[in-house]
């Protein structure tokens, strides 16, 4: 998932244009799946950077990692994952589907090239 004003701030226009390309090309990835939080989604609870790590073997447990500018979190405990795997659900609901996602990004590359 990737907040729209990711895809629209950058170093230098050329930069960004080729980091959109590089989403697009990642989208092709069998593992990966690309999808834009608009700016017309509204308010959104998280504020900050946040994952939630599953592991291959669920004996090693969940993880969630909040960035921050200072010094990242983590947390294991029940509560705090149920916490986030709702924000994480939330925030999903007003995404773009993935194929409105690949053609909202595919227009700012084209808008770029102009």
């Amino acid at each position: 998932m990737l907040d729209e004003a990711a895809l629209r701030r950058g170093t230098s226009p050329s930069v960004l244009e080729r980091q959109l390309v590089e989403i697009l090309a990642r989208n092709e990835w069998a593992n990966v799946t690309i999808q834009i939080l608009p700016f017309d989604a509204g308010f959104t609870i998280p504020t900050s950077t946040f994952a939630i790590f599953e592991p291959r073997d669920v004996r090693d447990g969940v993880v969630v990692n909040v960035e921050s500018s200072g010094q990242d979190a983590y947390f294991d405990t029940a509560g705090e994952i149920a916490k986030y795997e709702q924000m994480w659900q939330d925030l999903m609901v007003k995404t773009l589907n993935p194929e409105a996602s690949v053609a909202f990004v595919r227009s700012l590359v084209n808008s770029s090239a102009k």
